[in-house]
């Protein structure tokens, strides 16, 4: 039973309807695509991924600049840069053992930038975490045996 396009099966009328329907536009190949416009990336992606890229990005400076002015990293979760530095390394790699041609890089560039920086600003907070958990050792060591006589 054929109805508005779709090919309709009913083997038993009683037991319902089966609706047969196939994804054809997930199936649908990039030669196709291109052939007929649809490759490519679109600037409002683009201009969104560079946007994306800049705020993202831009939630670390201000921490970090904070753990400067503090001399601490009090409050941070240090498992939490951790996990993103892990995730954000992962999709970089993802990306880039996907292909190294530089059309399918253009394409994710904006997520790439905002991935490996995301990468080097945890890195640099992570850095943080060790050098003021370092520091703060250091002075309580120096407390202890100032206050033995």
């Amino acid at each position: 039973m054929e109805s508005g396009g779709l090919n309709m099966v009913s083997e038993k009328p009683y037991k319902g309807v089966v609706m047969r329907v196939g994804r054809k536009l997930l199936q649908v190949s990039s030669g196709f695509l291109r052939e007929n416009g649809g490759g490519g990336s679109s600037r409002i992606g683009t201009f969104l991924g560079w946007g994306m890229a800049a705020i993202y990005m831009g939630g670390r400076i201000p921490q970090i600049w904070l753990n400067i002015r503090r001399g601490n990293v009090e409050g941070l979760s240090p498992f939490m840069f951790i996990f993103a530095l892990i995730g954000n390394t992962t999709y970089v790699a993802s990306i880039l053992v996907s292909s190294l041609d530089w059309s399918k890089i253009s394409a994710n560039l904006p997520w790439l930038v905002d991935a490996g920086g995301c990468v080097l600003l945890d890195t640099f907070i992570l850095i943080q975490f060790i050098y003021y958990q370092h520091r703060t050792f250091e002075d309580t060591d120096v407390k202890g045996q100032n206050s033995n006589p």
